[in-house]
């Protein structure tokens, strides 16, 4: 009898894209070294620390931090909450325990490793709309106060003058949502002949909120092997799906959907 454990499915692409942004994976674990490294060697992680109780994962983070690093937390035990608050940055997996998602900051819908690089991509993306905005207020506010006050511009001018402003930050923090096309997978070369091959399944998931749920799920599926094409639809709250039956089910394609944590109906 043997028992082993398993990688998650994108976990070895998830720490090859870490290496890549300049990110040091490590692995913190308080199981046996041997398994650790097994388990790690498999990854592409390099740094290992095993057999590590709750509170030496706490110790660790701030070893790190005292050595000027910024460390990203990831974990879904009640062993991991010391450290996911420790952490400048702590993100509990979706389904994991409550007191890990009560003490993170950011939480992981589904189970996909590979959703760790996605919140660091919104964060990075927000941070800079946020610098931009703060740039664009300041800008309007800075020339139109003294202005203003000084008597140089009539009131009314100075009334639209607020009015652009307010109008260029929101323009500037929605404008690349409104401005990107819908994803859209292409379809492989000479796949035309085989168009009448594919099926094509329309799901509904009760869970998608807006427009960010709809790229999660079509992100995920477009690197599926057999799915030719997605489409999301927000309002409705639907999936279309073209695929190639001989690669890929319409079960297995619904189970892909409910690993990213939203429920199938």
């Amino acid at each position: 009898v043997v028992i082993a454990d398993t990688l998650k499915a994108d976990a070895r692409q998830a720490v090859a894209d870490m290496k890549s942004l300049g990110l040091t994976p490590l692995m913190v674990t308080g199981d046996n070294a041997r398994t650790a490294r097994a388990v790690a060697a498999e990854a592409g992680i390099e740094q290992v620390y095993a057999e590590v109780q709750p509170q030496d994962k706490v110790d660790r983070v701030r070893a790190l931090q005292r050595q000027g690093a910024r460390v990203m937390m990831v974990g879904d035990g009640i062993n991991d909450a010391p450290a996911l608050m420790q952490a400048d940055v702590g993100a509990a997996i979706g389904a994991g325990t409550d007191i890990a998602i009560e003490s993170s900051d950011i939480i992981l819908i589904g189970q996909r490793l590979g959703a760790v690089l996605d919140a660091r991509q919104i964060g990075a993306a927000s941070y800079r709309k946020t610098v931009q905005n703060l740039w664009l207020a300041f800008t309007f506010n800075g020339i139109g106060v003294p202005l203003a006050t000084t008597g140089l511009v009539h009131p009314s001018w100075a009334m639209i003058a607020m009015a652009a402003s307010v109008s260029a930050v929101l323009a500037n923090s929605f404008g690349g949502r409104l401005l990107t096309p819908s994803r859209q997978l292409q379809p492989p070369a000479g796949a035309a002949d085989q168009a009448a091959d594919l099926e094509q399944v329309s799901i509904s998931v009760p869970g998608i909120h807006c427009r960010a749920c709809v790229e999660t799920i079509e992100a995920h599926l477009s690197t599926e092997a057999g799915i030719r094409s997605v489409r999301g639809d927000a309002g409705r709250k639907r999936i279309d799906v073209d695929f190639d039956p001989d690669e890929i089910s319409t079960s297995q394609v619904r189970d892909q959907i409910s690993r990213l944590g939203f429920r199938v109906a």
